[in-house]
């Protein structure tokens, strides 16, 4: 029994991960050219397969029937072998619906904008029609009929939601800037529907808006699902979704401490790398690698702008790791690029502790005195607040610090069946 994801370049993908858990032991992954692809279908050498981009408006013209839903969206994204016979489902547009679910993102009556023009932006357009959206404008890089180019964004300022279906930002991929969000005046949701990062750039400058923000990991676990429904011929029990989306995500993303010097980021971070069986990584300590000097020498010898820069470097390299526990530096938050470096696959949990209870250390180049300690914590301490995802209190045992970590980490992680 063969089964597998082809597309382009999937090496990046999560699907083999979730299939196997969902019971397709034997599932592969396959990145092939157009004509690789076409030949791969025409041996018909599978029992059932997931079909990615760019190939999921191909696949529906090879396959030898096409389900009436798939066949309305004009896109299919998997395919059963049935007596000798290809047959092409949409369980994309499912996987969707349920990540509107479960977001609580309306539809209905929204001015809806869609980035892409492929087979995942007719699968998203037949959803918002579906759920009486009030008008979708369809915008890619060259202008075509009835759609607009990203230059015209600017004439949709009072579109309520934006979806991202294109692969900008994803893994592997060159990313650039496809949205200036400050020229929208009513934007409510920015749902982009790459999976990996857990975040793209997009997302975060979203985020930074005060938009409300959705990824795709959701709906790629939710498509695979009811996939593995048609695979297996059987009706499988939905709350294996959302079990699975918060396996994968707590085992993709990174946990990242914040904090002043001497708020136990440190010890805490290697306690956590054991408790959730995750590599402990240090910013600091890459710095010091890199420069093979210790951080007060750095700081002596170069002064601060050249360690900010080589920590903006590290924790770019960094940010793109997947399931770590990350220790970084004081000054982290003074740059916001490294924010959103560890934003992409990282929950950044903020370690507040009083002043009085944080010991000096002659190694820490910018508090040697509890002067100079409250000054920094003053500088900072509105930057934590602003940047963390969960905020710690460590004023109890370290015990309890760390299931306070734990317990938080899963509440934000967890959504509830409405």
């Amino acid at each position: 029994m063969l089964y597998g994801l082809i597309g382009e370049n999937v090496q990046f993908s999560f699907s083999k991960q979730i299939h196997k858990n969902l019971h397709s032991p034997s599932y592969e992954l396959w990145s092939l050219s157009k004509e690789h692809f076409l030949t791969f279908l025409k041996q018909k050498n599978f029992n059932g397969i997931n079909v990615t981009i760019p190939y999921k408006e191909v696949a529906i013209q090879v396959v030898d029937e096409v389900d009436s839903t798939a066949k309305t969206i004009g896109s299919i994204n998997t395919i059963i072998k049935k007596d000798q016979k290809l047959i092409g489902y949409n369980t994309d547009y499912l996987g969707f619906e349920f990540l509107l679910d479960m977001y609580q993102i309306p539809l209905e009556n929204k001015k809806i904008i869609i980035l892409g023009s492929g087979g995942t932006a007719k699968t998203v357009a037949y959803v918002a029609k579906k759920r009486k959206c009030k008008s979708i404008a369809f915008v890619s890089r060259e202008k075509k009929e009835n759609g607009w180019t990203y230059e015209d964004l600017k004439q949709l300022q009072d579109y309520e939601i934006l979806i991202n279906t294109t692969p900008n930002g994803m893994k592997g991929k060159e990313e650039k800037k496809l949205v200036d969000f400050n020229i929208f005046n009513h934007l409510e949701w920015a749902i982009d529907l790459i999976y990996n990062p857990l975040k793209t750039s997009l997302l975060l400058e979203a985020e930074s808006k005060n938009i409300k923000i959705a990824s795709g990991l959701l709906m790629l676990v939710a498509q695979a699902f009811y996939s593995e429904e048609l695979f297996q011929q059987q009706t499988l029990d939905t709350h294996k979704i959302l079990e699975e989306y918060q396996k994968l995500f707590l085992a993709t993303m990174n946990i990242v401490l914040i904090g002043m010097p001497g708020a136990g980021k440190t010890t805490i971070t290697k306690l956590l790398s054991n408790k959730w069986n995750k590599e402990y990584l240090s910013i600091d300590q890459e710095i010091e690698k890199k420069e093979q000097l210790p951080i007060k020498e750095i700081f002596l010898l170069y002064g601060e702008k050249h360690f900010r820069d080589i920590e903006q470097s590290i924790t770019q390299q960094i940010g793109l790791c997947q399931g770590k526990i990350i220790d970084t530096g004081g000054g982290i938050v003074l740059n916001e690029s490294n924010i959103f470096s560890l934003k992409k696959n990282g929950i950044l949990v903020y370690i507040n502790r009083g002043l009085d209870n944080i010991q000096l250390n002659k190694e820490r180049p910018l508090a040697q005195n509890y002067s100079d300690l409250k000054q920094l914590y003053q500088q900072r301490k509105d930057r934590y607040e602003r940047y963390c995802d969960i905020k710690i209190d460590n004023n109890l045992s370290i015990h309890q610090v760390l299931e306070k970590i734990q317990e938080a980490i899963y509440a934000y992680t967890h959504f509830k069946w409405s």
